[in-house]
């Protein structure tokens, strides 16, 4: 019964929620289960269990959660200029 309510809870809120939001809350789901939540809670949302782990970290304090940024800096696709310097 865990299973489906918590893919529920999960679908009616992820479109509102950004990466760092949805691992809080699938974090804090988690915290709130116990002993097996993270399983759960991975198979429920399909979020993996390294993601669930480190929002519980930042949640109970062994790591720092990011303020600003969502992703590290440096991340992401680069730029189109930055490519083809060369070629121009």
């Amino acid at each position: 019964m865990q299973y489906e309510e918590l893919q529920e809870k999960f679908i009616r809120i992820a479109s509102y929620l950004d990466e760092k939001s949805k691992r809080l809350w699938c974090a804090n789901e988690a915290l709130t289960l116990g002993w097996g939540g993270v399983t759960l809670v991975s198979q429920a949302t399909g979020m993996s269990r390294a993601t669930i782990t480190k929002g519980i970290k930042e949640l109970t304090g062994e790591l720092d959660i990011p303020n600003e940024r969502i992703r590290r800096q440096g991340g992401g696709r680069k730029k189109n200029d930055s490519r083809h310097e060369s070629s121009t």
